[in-house]
């Protein structure tokens, strides 16, 4: 998100467990709130691993630098009422797909950092 939250994009990477990347995806989403933002791109991220449909993956695993969108997920009960529909449509997705999901640290989520801020240049 650019300063004052009127602007963002969010992205991320599809690759199997040697690194071998698949594909990756970076849009732009409008405004609002970090933690929708996050939310976005989750759910956007589950959805291209069904678009990609290059390879049945075995094990999917879902890593993420957001302790409360990861907290939200695992317990939606705890999510904000805001949120709670975005919330329930990542979990039915999580678990249709048998997800494993993870928390990184931003520094090692570099990669599907720089796909969110090379939309965000152009604004």
């Amino acid at each position: 998100m650019i300063k004052g939250w009127d602007k963002g994009d969010i992205g991320g990477l599809l690759r199997d467990s040697e690194g071998l990347q698949y594909g990756s995806f970076s849009e732009r989403i409008g405004g609002g709130p970090l933690i929708l933002v996050e939310l976005l791109a989750i759910k956007r991220g589950l959805l291209f691993m069904e678009e990609i449909a290059l390879v049945s993956f075995p094990r999917v695993v879902l890593e993420l630098d957001s302790l409360t969108a990861l907290k939200w997920i695992k317990n939606p009960a705890l999510c904000t009422p805001m949120f709670q529909s975005l919330v329930k449509d990542i979990v039915s997705l999580v678990e249709s797909k048998d997800v494993i999901i993870r928390h990184i640290l931003r520094a090692a989520n570099w990669e599907s950092d720089k796909l969110a801020k090379e939309g965000i240049v152009d604004y």
